[in-house]
């Protein structure tokens, strides 16, 4: 009996299939049963009011070990697809580029299957619906993934080296220390008004084939161009539930993702190998990124929400740096994939190409016009199959969310004297990485060309009147590939005296990006429970926006210390969920030509609906802000006057609207130049 057990083991370990066959089962009991949990460790929010709300040990084998684990499996799950066809197809030579081909590879399964589900099925996509097309493109590539190595064909050979090894073991505590470490960021904190646009623009994906969102009882299509994060959240939802987590979650993978995505390209180009000193330099530096997105970068005047933009900007320049390296690695068919992949996340796509075009036709050695001419034309024929996408195949629409219209208002006004976005670049890199750029003598001419596509990325986003940290997501991540590229390449033996330096400048940039404080905001989600909102016809969904006719507006609010404003769709998630039997309901908006019931007094009126109030003390409580505006590391705390053209047009003497200066300035030189000088 002892033997047939040991005869088994040792096929199992002999067979990387079957480890891989036994992984993703391992992954699909887990989220069977993990969705359950992770909706119970979300229900458990009011311990983030605690003063110990980051580290709880009240229920800590729930919290930081079946939490994690579940979230690891979950990921593996949506991975698996990828997990398994990258080996049938490609055969990834490495840890870093298996982990990437995977992720590329159950994107497009899914997204391409998920979309024949929608078509032939003609049924909205429910989480059973999704898991089960996710077992059956795993197991069939299984299957043939099986028989490649039954024939003697090796397959993830490259675990034999320690180096891999140790990258997956990096790869797997990345997600399960973010997990314990942000757990009541990303399970407790109600969402704000961007993070409740990223869950409903994933839920609609259920139904239809791009995002959209009910606005004012409107369908509005969000513009292509940011609309691929939105399918990896839908997915997330599915595996993990219906929860503020699943949309917050993919910030994790995407910071693998970045880790595995640095190493990499750094590699291939130099011929280097990181060691463990550097790979955990590396993480350093993604740690100060990290602090950086999840604690500061909101437009929300009084806290951040993970879900955007920090997991929606993340996976960009992930996406831009595979298109490049493929390119430079003469690989045209990755090229044109991420490219492809690239102009669906960021409507900034097309300087990152344009730039890369023409700094490629001055510094590449071979062929470089036709190699320019190359890339523009590629891109060029992507715009116009996206453009076809939004005309033609996205939810019509009487207006589009995330509008290349309204980025196009902000770059009409410039500001040149905002000095403090210096800061935006040199400290989510930890300061070194980016000034790496200026050793421009000692890069190649790969890094020669991303340098400066950094650089005029960055003065782009600087010189903008109206600009978020988050645009500057690129800049933050491009410059650790500059730098390591340097490093592996011309410090030789002074490499471990580098890595002390970086390690030492991305600790300090780290504790300065650090948050004024660390409270989790719950106040959408107290107010939303407390609210009923009643539709102004039988069978409407209610309309969100007479909230105002209790609070107001987060956009019209002047001073966010003294008066808080409510952004009226994160109010509404919550008033729309079931109420407990023994929720207190202080508000009620409804037609008004329905009686108010008893104990409620009229408060506002507008249109046909009207406010009502039981509790006025209460109300008056809710006007005022919990969490002080000012949660922002000093370095990032950015005022509304620089983020909302509304507000600086009016408070910012510096600014230059280049519309005006365009009509009233240039335009007539024009004409006066064009125009034929008159004889006499």
């Amino acid at each position: 009996m002892g033997i047939g057990i040991q005869s088994v083991i040792e096929r199992i370990y002999k067979y990387q299939s079957i480890k891989i066959g036994i992984i993703f089962l391992i992954s699909l009991f887990s989220i069977f049963f993990g969705k359950g949990i992770l909706r119970q460790v979300a229900l458990l929010y009011p311990l983030a009011q605690t003063s110990h709300a980051y580290f709880n040990f009240s229920q800590p084998i729930l919290f930081y070990i079946l939490t994690p684990l579940i979230v690891l499996s979950g990921f593996i799950f949506i991975l698996s697809p990828g997990l398994i066809w990258s080996v049938i197809l490609e055969s990834p030579q490495c840890w870093n580029e298996y982990i990437i081909k995977s992720f590329t590879f159950s994107f497009i399964l899914l997204l391409i299957s998920t979309a024949f589900f929608k078509i032939f099925i003609n049924t909205p996509l429910l989480s059973f619906n999704f898991i089960t097309i996710t077992c059956l493109m795993s197991i069939t590539g299984w299957f043939f993934l099986l028989r490649k190595e039954l024939k003697g064909e090796p397959i993830l050979h490259f675990f034999s080296d320690s180096s891999n090894r140790r990258r997956l073991l990096w790869n797997i505590l990345l997600v399960l220390l973010g997990c314990i470490i942000l757990l009541p960021k990303l399970f407790w904190e109600n969402f704000n008004g961007d993070g409740e646009e990223m869950f409903h623009l994933a839920k609609s994906l259920d139904v239809y084939f791009t995002p959209t969102y009910t606005w004012e009882n409107i369908p509005r299509g969000a513009d292509v161009k940011f609309i691929l994060p939105m399918y990896i959240n839908n997915w997330m939802i599915h595996v993990f539930g219906d929860i503020e987590a699943s949309v917050r979650l993919p910030f994790l993978l995407y910071v693998v993702l970045l880790f595995s995505t640095i190493i990499f390209i750094s590699e291939k180009f130099t011929n280097g190998k990181f060691n463990t000193k550097e790979e955990f330099a590396l993480i350093v530096s993604l740690i100060v990124f990290s602090t950086v997105m999840i604690y500061n970068a909101s437009y929300n005047p009084w806290f951040s929400d993970i879900a955007a933009p920090a997991a929606h900007d993340s996976l960009f320049p992930v996406i831009i740096l595979l298109a490049f390296f493929y390119f430079w690695q003469n690989n045209y068919q990755w090229f044109i994939i991420y490219t492809f992949l690239s102009y669906f996340i960021r409507p900034t796509a097309s300087m990152f190409f344009l730039s890369f075009a023409f700094f490629t036709f001055l510094y590449d050695s071979n062929r470089k016009f036709t190699k320019s001419l190359l890339i523009t034309g590629i891109f060029f024929v992507i715009a116009f199959l996206g453009n076809f996408l939004q005309q033609n195949i996205a939810v019509p629409a009487q207006e589009y969310a995330y509008t290349t219209h309204a980025i196009l208002e902000r770059i009409r006004y410039w500001d040149f004297f905002q000095f403090k976005k210096f800061g935006y670049a040199l400290i989510p890199t930890g300061v070194i990485p980016f000034l790496s750029i200026g050793a421009f003598k000692w890069h190649s001419a790969k890094m020669k060309t991303l340098s400066l596509v950094t650089l005029i990325y960055f003065c782009f986003f600087y010189s903008m009147g109206f600009s978020a940290l988050h645009h500057f997501v690129p800049v933050m991540i491009f410059p650790l590939v500059i730098y390591w590229t340097l490093h592996l390449s011309k410090f030789g033996k002074n490499r471990d005296r580098f890595v002390i330096v970086l390690i030492l400048g991305s600790s300090i940039s780290t504790f300065l990006s650090l948050p004024q404080h660390f409270q989790i905001s719950n106040k959408e989600r107290e107010i939303g429970y407390s609210l009923l909102l009643k539709a102004e016809k039988p069978g409407q969904e209610p309309n969100g926006k007479y909230i105002e006719l209790l609070f107001k507006l987060v956009w019209d609010v002047r001073n966010p210390d003294l008066e808080w404003g409510a952004e009226y769709n994160s109010i509404k998630f919550y008033a729309m969920k079931p109420k407990a039997e023994n929720q207190f309901v202080n508000y009620i908006i409804q037609p008004g030509n329905i009686p108010i019931p008893d104990g409620y007094t009229k408060v506002n009126e507008k249109d046909s609906m009207i406010a009502c109030v039981k509790d006025f003390n209460l109300w008056e409580s809710h006007k005022k802000p919990i969490l002080t505006s000012h949660y922002r590391s000093p370095l990032f705390d950015i005022p509304p006057s620089s983020l909302f053209p509304h507000q600086g047009k009016k408070e910012n003497p510096n600014l230059i609207d280049m519309k005006y200066q365009w009509r009233k300035r240039i335009q007539p030189l024009f004409k006066k130049l064009i125009e034929p000088k008159k004889e006499f």
